[in-house]
């Protein structure tokens, strides 16, 4: 026989579950996981943005840290020398118009004047390249770093002469010839094997031949340094003149003061773009304080910024710029920090000036 029982159902809605409920155990919202996800984005690229801004800080730091040592050297030099001033307002009383004392523009990029001012050099035209680079590196340069372009041994022969040495080295040819080019400031070093010599050659003071794999150096190596086993190695550096200045003067002034200001430049480049001129289309009259179409071409946009430079080629001022107002793809107006000293027809535009600063005297200072 056959006994049936009642099936019981549940007076719950739903099937019966084990463990603990879902609002019991711990964790997080899909709300606030998102929420969270937003605030470490917004930390996350603020860091961020900052490390660009940092190294352009500190890119700035250390050129205006330079360009005041710099200064320093330039206040003494030109104090210590007074004939650097030469044919300038400063020393000559025959001399009104306005100058540019830039013996490193003469001697490496264009010996025309800067706009309609001349450019001199106070040393001697009859001196050597090497005579003016011996001078001009230690006054009108900033002692930087070498750019090391071989250090290794001698892989050939050494042949030696009374006045000579040439060495053969190895690896890839240097690519450097100074008998066309002998303002690179090549540096040659030679060590001997033991420790106890060493030679140097810069090419400021002393006679240096740098062509493919072959180095001549003169005077000549020491006859304890005239066989490859003698010597270790070689280095080859050329010099990077990287903060470099001139002197502009402007014109006579009242009670016979000369405005002198020196600019102190980072990797000067000595060319032609670096020195143009660019003509004004408005009127910018002595007195305002606002220069009136600016004007450059295709392809020779100026670099305009608040807080730059721009120098007048005519009459020796500088101005620094407040504000740039754009008039269109190729003019801009300027409003400058102070008022134009002498009527405006033309600017220049330098690019990697880093500092400018005043050296004023009066005709005839012993300075």
């Amino acid at each position: 026989m056959i006994t049936l029982f009642p099936i019981r159902r549940s007076t719950q809605s739903g099937c019966a579950r084990s463990g603990p409920r879902v609002s019991d155990r711990a964790g997080a919202t899909l709300t606030e996981v998102l929420m969270a996800i937003l605030v470490m984005s917004v930390g996350v690229v603020s860091v961020i943005t900052l490390f660009p801004l940092a190294i352009l800080r500190a890119v700035k730091a250390t050129q205006m840290t330079n360009a005041k040592l710099l200064e320093e050297n330039v206040r003494n030099v030109v104090r210590a020398n007074p004939w650097l001033l030469a044919n300038t307002p400063v020393r000559d009383r025959d001399v009104r118009g306005a100058r540019v004392v830039d013996p490193l523009g003469l001697l490496y990029g264009s010996p025309t004047p800067l706009g309609t001012i001349p450019r001199i050099s106070p040393l001697p035209a009859s001196w050597t390249v090497q005579n003016k680079e011996a001078v001009l590196s230690s006054m009108f340069a900033l002692p930087d770093s070498y750019t090391t372009i071989y250090n290794d041994v001698v892989s050939g022969g050494i042949t030696s002469t009374a006045t000579s040495s040439t060495m053969t080295i190895v690896g890839e040819p240097l690519g450097v010839d100074l008998s066309t080019a002998g303002d690179l400031g090549i540096r040659v070093t030679v060590l001997s094997a033991d420790g106890t010599q060493s030679r140097t050659f810069p090419t400021f003071y002393s006679s240096v031949a740098v062509n493919g794999n072959s180095i001549t150096v003169s005077p000549a190596l020491p006859g304890s340094m005239n066989d490859p086993s003698e010597i270790e190695r070689v280095v080859v550096e050329i010099a990077e003149r990287r903060y470099s200045w001139m002197l502009t003067c402007s014109g006579r002034q009242a009670g016979g003061l000369s405005d002198v200001r020196c600019a102190v430049f980072f990797r000067r480049s000595f060319d032609a773009l670096e020195e143009q001129h660019y003509a004004l289309s408005g009127t910018s009259n002595k007195g305002s304080s606002v220069v009136t179409g600016l004007t450059w071409g295709a392809g020779t946009t100026p670099i305009l910024r608040p807080g730059g430079f721009v120098f007048d080629a005519d009459n020796g001022y500088w101005y620094e710029i407040a504000e740039v107002i754009p008039v269109n793809a190729t003019s801009a107006n300027l409003q400058l920090t102070g008022e134009l000293r002498a009527d405006l027809t033309k600017l220049m535009v330098p690019t990697g000036l880093v500092h400018l600063f005043n050296l004023t005297f009066q005709p005839g200072d012993s300075l």
